[in-house]
């Protein structure tokens, strides 16, 4: 249960223990990337009878690990490739045309990436700067898609890239308009962003 709240509410303690994967609550999210049903229910009878640490170094675990750190490298690597940084606030990145699992991780990240089937809108608060966000769940329903505070998505048709790209770029300004004012230490939130209708229906995104 400790572990299913950090992880869920990206409460790490600091960057590198979450890239470091030493912990093994971490360690055994980790090897839940790209997993399948008999995985799972695998990990699950697992964890029932055995300590984290144990399940932690199973062999199955082990290799689930493995993969899913050279996968990490080259999402990062990727990401790097792509990425720009607004205002030294907002990082923003378009890696939709490579097909990966992104995992989540300035004060805000807008990232569109492709998966095998859809593509996926992803927004995230630096879960290491206390600062008044924006509520990036309900940012996202503007477009469709949904979440809570801290972490947003909208999921997109694969035929539906310039949609996609566009929403990017109107949550990256967005959110850009915030992080600024909170720099600024402003408490006003940012209570309107014009955008075109057809993407929110012409609804506030504030």
């Amino acid at each position: 249960m400790h572990w299913a709240t950090v992880i869920d509410s990206a409460a790490y303690e600091s960057p590198d223990s979450l890239f470091s994967a030493t912990e093994p609550g971490i360690r055994i999210n980790l090897a839940l990337a790209g997993a399948d049903d008999e995985f799972f229910d695998t990990l699950a009878r697992s964890l029932a009878t055995a300590s984290l640490e144990d399940v932690s170094n199973e062999p199955q675990v082990r290799e689930a690990v493995s993969t899913a750190q050279d996968l990490q490298e080259r999402e990062l690597f990727l990401f790097r490739q792509n990425m720009t940084i607004r205002d030294n606030l907002v990082v923003v990145a378009d890696i939709s045309s490579n097909v990966l699992n992104y995992s989540r991780y300035a004060l805000y990240s807008v990232v569109l990436h492709q998966s095998r089937d859809r593509l996926k809108l992803l927004c995230m608060r630096n879960p290491w700067i206390e600062f008044e966000p924006v509520d990036l769940g309900k940012l996202c329903q503007q477009f469709g898609g949904g979440g809570h505070p801290r972490v947003g998505a909208v999921l997109f048709n694969l035929d539906e890239l310039a949609r996609a790209r566009e929403s990017l770029n109107v949550v990256a300004e967005c959110l850009t308009m915030h992080a600024s004012s909170s720099r600024a230490m402003l408490n006003a939130a940012v209570h309107y962003c014009p955008v075109n209708d057809s993407l929110t229906g012409g609804n506030r995104l504030f």
